[in-house]
């Protein structure tokens, strides 16, 4: 889980946006484009061109132009027309005779034109592909960032928790009776890190573990049954406290690394995962 359901849904909704910006965008210059048949029509249209598209005209028996009509007339269905008429009268006969005058000339080319899903494919599935890399990229700093502070407040909560014990257990061994009260509030704040390192990462068993082991009596502070004895097994017990918090110090370690190294927690032998 990389983001928070708010961020994660304003980030969709840009992946979504994106693509709708874009078709309509499209949407507008399909509107505003030149198609085939208009650029056909200008070209055959235009004063150069007119008497040669007469001319086809004739060689395609689709009309007949004659010297004694004036310019740019021609007979068709024995009425004289102009091209004009002719061409809203009779399109087909119009196109054909304009496509064959577009074949003879070899400099000029009309593309034809893709369908419109097809050119909306083009723009929108690139669109949509950059989009969705926008979003694995911002997820995946996001959770990096996260890591990185939530392997610090790790580290932090767990040297106050240590730093309580120690101090706890020095008394003990100088013959005192300390309260624990302190030792209790620094749990506290140490499992509620913890929860929140397994609330997103529920798979990790190492993270399950150190919440298990500060639950539990491994690094309990004890009661004065624990440390009743002279000042000698005091100090013994105090010291082999120390060893298991030295223990547990390097599981957090591992702990705290993963969190600031995402791709190598997942990665086989971290020992994060298995259980």
């Amino acid at each position: 889980m990389w983001r928070t359901p708010r961020a994660t849904l304003m980030i969709l909704s840009y992946v979504g946006l994106v693509p709708t910006v874009l078709l309509f965008s499209v949407l507008a210059e399909e509107s505003r484009a030149a198609t085939p048949d208009d650029t056909m029509t200008v070209f055959c249209l235009s004063p150069d061109h007119r008497p040669e598209l007469l001319a086809a005209a004739g060689s395609l028996g689709l009309a007949s132009p004659s010297p004694s009509l004036p310019p740019g007339h021609l007979w068709v269905g024995g009425k004289a027309v102009d091209l004009e008429t002719w061409r809203a009268q009779h399109r087909a006969d119009f196109d054909r005779t304009c496509r064959a005058l577009l074949a003879s000339e070899p400099q000029v080319k009309v593309t034809e034109s893709k369908p419109f899903w097809v050119r909306m494919g083009e723009i929108l599935v690139p669109a949509a592909f950059g989009a969705l890399l926008t979003f694995i990229a911002t997820g995946w700093r996001a959770s990096i960032d996260r890591g990185a502070r939530d392997a610090d407040a790790l580290r932090t909560a767990v040297a106050d928790f240590r730093g309580a014990i120690e101090t706890y257990a020095s008394e003990w061994a100088r013959g005192n009776s300390p309260d624990a009260v302190t030792v209790r509030l620094r749990r506290t704040d140490l499992l509620r890190q913890i929860g929140r390192v397994i609330s997103f990462h529920s798979s990790w068993h190492q993270a399950k573990r150190l919440r298990d082991r500060v639950k539990g009596d491994e690094l309990a502070e004890g009661d004065a049954n624990f440390w009743s004895g002279d000042s000698a097994a005091r100090q013994a017990k105090a010291a082999a406290l120390r060893g298991k918090l030295d223990t547990f110090d390097a599981d957090v370690e591992t702990v705290a690394t993963a969190l600031s190294r995402p791709i190598r927690s997942g990665l086989p032998g971290s020992g994060i995962r298995r259980r």
